[in-house]
């Protein structure tokens, strides 16, 4: 309890203040990810976070998990004026907003006096369309939002709220939309509680990398030290939880049953010897769990990677991209070819699985860069790739560099296509989604790759593994080739 006095000082011992419903989305409603070739089913950590938060504060707190139990728009609505809480709060992603306006505004149809509140990254970056785009949506908190939530909380409790006092906070007042100071980011992001996850039914989590089920899912740092040309920095400043509150999140995990955690950070081999102290830590307590992470090309060794297998590390990803040198170079990767090859053949020796992430249809691409992408997965061979087409986000360079050129078609907002660049020697979306799906038939398809991969699977006994590459290889049987 002492923690939050960091975050509120508000505190009022015994009471319950208001009660709050947080809400993961599910804009997918018709598809159930337990049976469909969904790779992951992860926790909606943010959501935890916060709930943690608002729980040690006083609050009454309930979480629902909309895409996890597979609730449909009205199986939500009915647990909603069931359980009467006096304010929802849900995290806004770009590819929920159609389904968010209908969902915002029946929720208010049906209590015309429920708080909406809503945050995240795409909700930070342009909180005035948001509001403007979403008139149920009472509030929106920019950035990170433990502290501003529970604040914002304080403040409705009270008969005439002050809330210019919520830094970080958007709002509409007499007519106008105004937007509170910046919140401060949390610098020593150990203060916060452990998210709380007791509030979910922690069974319903899968990898479909993973043997072991049910997963987990945690953060050890936030922020990101690097400056890609094509990524969004949520975060000024790169934190780090201590080597000791990261075993305590990881000891909390093992001890609900559960074996199979994925690490969430966008570069976990940040810090070297903080990563060495938490391995250490990990074998000393003989913890026996398996973990997946990611990692820079640049970040590993061969030392560190023979501790982290020993440690219970299945499977590193990487974030290779792109397989020309000029692309790397422009969006300001700071990595190389053979930097990539290096970390790629080191791990698999460490018996360590690799997952690739590649990416097409940012500006400067040709369909010669982008067959050199497919060709250097293919040379590279990781355990599994992912392909995806380039959609770029609001204040980016790339984002901004292909506006100024025409290029940009689409646009984030209800009832809009998401935005992708239209490159010179593009007609239409199809050409770079052709070459998405053509790049995984030729990695996936080779006769090695399948016949090794069967075998290592049935040797493990990874029928789930199988299960999943069935349901997907099915869907991408089209012969035609683009390049």
């Amino acid at each position: 309890m002492e923690k939050l006095f960091k975050l509120t000082g508000n505190l009022q011992a015994g009471a319950i203040l208001m009660k709050v419903m947080l809400i993961n989305i599910n804009s997918r409603e018709k598809q159930d990810p337990h049976k469909s070739s969904t790779p992951i089913v992860a926790a909606p950590l943010g959501l935890l976070y916060i709930a943690s938060s608002a729980l040690s504060a006083g609050h009454e707190v309930s979480l629902i998990d909309a895409y996890a139990e597979s609730l449909s728009m009205e199986a939500l609505l009915a647990k909603i004026k069931r359980q009467e809480p006096d304010l929802i709060g849900f995290t806004l992603y770009t590819n929920d907003l159609d389904y968010v306006y209908t969902f915002t505004k029946q929720m208010k149809k049906a209590n015309s006096n429920l708080i909406i509140v809503t945050g995240g990254v795409y909700a930070t970056i342009v909180p005035e369309k948001v509001l403007r785009e979403f008139p149920a949506i009472d509030y929106l908190l920019r950035g990170e939002a433990e502290r501003s939530f529970v604040l914002l909380l304080d403040e409705l409790e009270k008969r005439k709220p002050l809330l210019e006092r919520v830094d970080g906070l958007s709002y509409r007042k007499e007519g106008r939309i105004k937007h509170n100071k910046d919140a401060c980011f949390q610098k020593n992001i150990d203060d916060l509680p452990l998210p709380a996850k007791y509030l979910l039914n922690r069974k319903k989590y899968f990898c479909a990398l993973s043997k072991r089920s049910p997963i987990d899912v945690m953060i050890t740092s936030r922020g990101c030290p690097y400056k890609c040309t094509f990524c969004y920095q949520s975060s000024p400043d790169y934190r780090m939880h201590s080597p000791e509150r990261v075993l305590e999140e990881i000891r909390e995990i093992a001890d609900a049953g559960i074996k199979g955690i994925e690490i969430y950070d966008e570069n976990f081999i940040v810090d070297k010897k903080r990563v060495n102290k938490i391995l250490d830590m990990i074998q000393k307590e003989n913890i026996g769990i398996e973990f997946r992470l990611r990692a820079r090309v640049d970040s590993v060794n061969k030392n560190l990677l023979e501790r982290l297998k020993k440690a219970g590390c299945s499977i590193i990803s990487y974030g290779i991209e792109f397989g020309d040198q000029e692309i790397l170079n422009k969006t300001n990767k700071g990595i190389t070819l053979e930097m990539c090859e290096n970390a790629i053949k080191m791990t698999k020796k460490a018996g360590i699985g690799t997952l690739g992430f590649f990416m097409m249809g940012v500006p400067g691409e040709t369909r010669e860069s982008i067959a050199k992408t497919i060709n250097f997965a293919i040379k590279l061979n990781p355990d599994f790739a992912a392909f995806t087409v380039f959609m770029p986000m609001y204040k980016t360079k790339e984002y901004d560099f292909a506006k100024s050129k025409g290029w940009l078609i689409g646009d984030y907002g209800i009832g809009k296509h998401m935005p992708w660049v239209k490159l010179p020697w593009m007609k239409s979306l199809s050409d770079i989604q052709e070459l998405r799906d053509y790049a995984f038939r030729k990695f996936y398809f080779r006769p090695n790759y399948m016949i090794n991969f069967m075998l290592r699977n049935i040797r493990s006994n990874n029928w789930k593994q199988i299960d999943f590459a069935r349901k997907n290889l099915f869907n991408h049987l089209n012969k035609y080739n683009p390049i």
